[in-house]
């Protein structure tokens, strides 16, 4: 279990210090499946934002976006970038629009978690329950006021 760590970030480089607490979790994951983060909070809350830093932190230079309407962008990572050796792909996925009961999505979350060179992020978690691995990474996102966010860093199953 990962003890739990809370954020105060008030800008990007805030948004950066997250990120890399996050890479520091990812080294002591195990080589043998993806590495999947759960991020939750409510709309506006910072998830998107972390996910551009992060990619941002992973060298990847193309625009990120969030997948609310095509579920999901995948973006190959920097192979001379800092984490390179780790992950290839960052698969970003906004489970929001899926029911818990989406077969097609389930089938298609265990292929992405075969592959140990992919790191997912996954906003929404808790709308998918049961498809997700027992255990993941989850980051909380909440306002604060207009410009800080509060982030928590810990682990613990979505499962219900």
């Amino acid at each position: 279990m990962i003890e739990s760590m809370k954020y105060a970030a008030k800008s990007p480089e805030g948004m950066a210090r997250v990120a890399r607490a996050v890479f520091s979790h990812v080294r002591r994951a195990p080589l043998d499946c993806a590495y999947v983060v759960g991020l939750s909070g409510e709309l506006g809350a910072g998830k998107t934002t972390f996910t551009k830093i992060l990619a941002r932190e992973l060298g990847i230079k193309r625009n990120v976006s969030s997948p609310t309407f095509i579920l999901e962008r995948t973006y190959k990572i920097s192979s001379s970038g800092r984490y390179a050796k780790r992950f290839s792909r960052l698969v970003h996925i906004d489970a929001y629009r899926l029911t818990r009961h989406d077969t097609i999505f389930a089938n298609h979350l265990r292929a992405l978690r075969s592959d140990p060179r992919n790191l997912i992020l996954i906003e929404w978690p808790e709308r998918i329950g049961r498809m997700l691995p027992k255990n993941i990474l989850r980051i909380s996102f909440a306002h604060k006021d207009e410009k800080t966010r509060i982030v928590t860093i810990g682990a613990r199953s979505h499962r219900e």
